[in-house]
């Protein structure tokens, strides 16, 4: 499903998830170098490009500002930018930012932002197994991995409903899951402290050129600045 080109950028999308506080890494995942050219973000965005979508990102908009405008503007024509101003609302608070720009898409890929890696084979065995009234999610030995890919139902769902559920999971409960075996453990993998992320195999690491991890990275946010909630949806929203 969805082989032709053409038809992947005019009915799917993707939504990456960069809006929280990266506390534990104490630096902002999303500008973490992933190798000696792009940063994680600006990786998975490259990624999604090469198979005809734009991504959506939802990003903090402490991360926006300051040192981290270079950043920011390496990806401005690559993707559209979403400013999360409450990271405190969470995972599905910051989905509902990004499913909120969507027009006719018929499935979304949501992909963190610390899980740096994104293979084209695992994509595209998603893709042909799309299950479009549910979720379909990859696998390996038999564990759920990243990133996972909904249909329209659950789009709604979450965009209408989402202050309804505390988790992603809570979601997932009511909708059928199709688990997809692959052949890569990265769908396994997220990048959340200093540790994780010095073990990866990039020689940019290995020669001590690693981000400054003492940088303190939780800006002020905009008070009384709610998207969502002076858009003109489902009253369960607000």
């Amino acid at each position: 499903m969805f082989a032709d080109s053409s038809i992947i950028k005019n009915r799917i999308s993707t939504i990456i998830l960069a809006g929280g506080h990266s506390i534990r890494m104490n630096y902002p995942k999303a500008w973490l170098m992933y190798n000696e050219h792009d940063t994680f973000l600006e990786s998975i965005i490259n990624s999604y490009q090469q198979i005809g979508i734009k991504p959506i990102v939802v990003l903090n908009v402490a991360f926006m500002e300051n040192s981290w405008h270079p950043f920011l503007e390496r990806i401005l024509e690559k993707a559209i930018i979403i400013k999360n101003y409450h990271p405190e609302k969470g995972r599905l608070y910051s989905l509902a930012l990004g499913l909120n720009e969507l027009k006719t898409e018929e499935a979304v890929f949501i992909h963190n932002v610390d899980q740096p890696f994104v293979e084209s084979e695992v994509i595209n065995e998603l893709l042909k197994n799309f299950e479009p009234n549910g979720i379909t999610l990859p696998s390996f030995n038999g564990k759920n991995g990243h990133p996972v890919l909904i249909g329209k139902p659950v789009i709604n769902e979450i965009k209408n409903h989402y202050s309804e559920y505390q988790t992603l999971k809570d979601v997932w409960k009511f909708f059928p899951k199709k688990r997809v075996e692959v052949n890569s453990k990265n769908v396994l993998i997220n990048i959340n402290t200093p540790e994780e992320y010095k073990s990866l195999p990039n020689p940019k690491i290995n020669s001590g050129q690693a981000p400054f991890f003492g940088r303190a990275c939780v800006a002020n946010l905009t008070k009384g600045h709610d998207p969502l909630s002076k858009t003109k949806m489902n009253n369960k929203l607000l």
